[in-house]
């Protein structure tokens, strides 16, 4: 459940370590446009309540990436650091800013750092799916230090090389209290994790029959077909994870699933393209060999199930996700970012 706590609480300006914002702080020009907005959403959500309502995994309290946004503000609640989000008026605003989406929000905190409002300024990873269409602002001298997911700040370097030479490699984490394992619920099937939406991977079948001829118990999962809780619910019941995507940022869903200690066996694109570039991407760029293994064709994976079945295997997913990828370290990895500047 969120949190308000981070709505409403004011320290006092110099107690404050960090502001994350993914919206205009509502004062001036925007004092209307973000009013005017918030009506406006309230309207749609209304509307389309009645007409056409989201699938649950879509529904979130927190604005800009979901996932992102929920791991740093409830990260830094559990670290007990004092921070604001989405603050309301400028005092709440710290010296130390991220903002994780919006161009406009971007802008205006551009600004309040020319005006000596803010001291450091990061930003990423979800302000633009197209990072060469806002050149002019992310290449911005007041930006400190642009945060996004490994495979992507090559890109960037190729991109806009003068915002590479500032990005920094940075993951949101996953709630380890939610996605957690259930001792008691037996662990009897396999997943299949299916994400079609960037594109199609390998036809997904001659892998599914080959854990049918070996006798395993088979969930699919089809990217966007499905709540939290039903994905939470196969991962405690999974053995291990097979996972097809043409390619990750971070992949959170993995992570997710690591944080349940279920292993995973993704599909290796040898050829991620974005925005129809060819760059140094990956299917699952967090993983490891404590993790899970990738594998590129029906043989590979038929040579992963069989040592799979001989306990060939010592994965520890969940320490891996405990010590590389909780809220509370990617937090950790966030504010040392900024405290760095």
């Amino acid at each position: 459940m969120f949190s308000k706590k981070s709505w409403w609480l004011k320290p006092r300006i110099n107690e404050l370590e960090i502001t994350v914002v993914t919206d205009p702080i509502p004062v001036g020009f925007f004092s209307i446009t973000e009013g005017l907005k918030s009506w406006l959403r309230k309207a749609r959500n209304i509307g389309r309540n009645l007409l056409n309502p989201l699938p649950a995994y879509l529904i979130s309290d927190y604005r800009g990436h979901p996932a992102v946004t929920r791991s740093i503000v409830q990260g830094l609640e559990k670290l007990n650091v004092p921070f604001t989000y989405n603050p309301r008026a400028l005092d709440d605003l710290s010296q130390a800013v991220v903002v994780l989406s919006g161009v406009s929000a971007l802008k205006q905190m551009i600004r309040f750092k020319q005006q000596g409002h803010i001291r450091c300024l990061l930003v990423g990873p979800n302000i633009s799916d197209d990072p060469g269409s806002h050149e002019e602002i992310l290449t911005s001298p007041e930006i400190d230090r642009y945060i996004t997911h490994a495979p992507v700040c090559q890109l960037i370097g190729r991109l806009l090389p003068t915002l590479g030479l500032r990005c920094v490699p940075w993951a949101a984490g996953v709630d380890l209290a939610f996605w957690c394992p259930e001792s008691q619920r037996p662990r009897d099937r396999v997943l299949i994790y299916s994400k079609q939406n960037k594109g199609p991977t390998v036809p997904v079948e001659p892998y599914r029959m080959e854990l049918e001829r070996r006798r395993y118990e088979i969930s699919v999962l089809e990217y966007g077909s499905y709540s939290v809780d039903d994905y939470r619910n196969v991962l405690r019941r999974s053995k291990f994870l097979v996972g097809f995507t043409r390619d990750e940022t971070q992949g959170i869903a993995f992570a997710e699933a690591w944080a349940c200690d279920v292993p995973t066996f993704i599909w290796s694109n040898s050829e991620p393209t974005y925005l129809g570039v060819a760059y140094g991407g990956s299917t699952a760029p967090y993983l490891t060999d404590a993790t899970g293994a990738f594998f590129s064709n029906v043989n590979d994976f038929t040579e992963l199930l069989s040592r799979w079945d001989r306990g060939g295997f010592a994965f520890k997913p969940r320490q891996w996700c405990y010590e590389n990828m909780s809220d509370e370290v990617c937090a950790r990895n966030l504010l040392a970012i900024a405290r760095s500047i």
